[in-house]
C-alpha cells in the first residue's frame, strides 16, 4: 500500500502546483508535446482509454491506467476520468510508482 500512498500524495501535490491539465485541454496538450505522462481511470469509455492511447503512442508519450478512487481522491474531483502532467519531475516519480506496481 506504501505505493498506492506515494502515488497518491504526488498526484495532490501535482494538483496543488498546477501541474495536471484536465478535459479537452489535456487531449490538446498531448498533441502540443507539453505533455509529459497521461494518466487514465480504469472507469474510463473504452472509446477514450483507446483514443487515449493511440495518441499517446503516437507523441510517444508515457501513459498508465490507474484506478479511478486513486485518481478522482488525488484530484479532489470524482468525475476526472483522465489527466495529463506537464511537469518532468511529477511525472518521473509517477512513472517510477506506476512500474513497481
Amino acid at each position: 500500500m506504501i505505493s498506492q500512498d506515494k502515488l497518491f500524495g504526488l498526484l495532490g501535490l501535482a494538483n496543488r502546483a498546477n501541474k495536471i491539465v484536465y478535459g479537452e485541454k489535456a487531449f490538446e496538450t498531448i498533441a502540443d508535446k507539453k505533455a509529459s505522462l497521461l494518466l487514465i481511470s480504469d472507469k474510463a469509455s473504452e472509446r477514450t482509454t483507446e483514443k487515449l492511447i493511440n495518441r499517446a503512442n503516437y507523441y510517444k508519450k508515457p501513459y498508465f491506467v490507474i484506478d479511478d478512487e486513486t485518481l478522482n481522491d488525488a484530484t479532489g474531483n470524482q468525475v476526472r476520468k483522465y489527466l495529463v502532467l506537464i511537469d518532468k519531475g511529477f511525472s518521473k516519480g509517477i512513472i517510477d510508482i506506476c512500474r513497481k506496481r
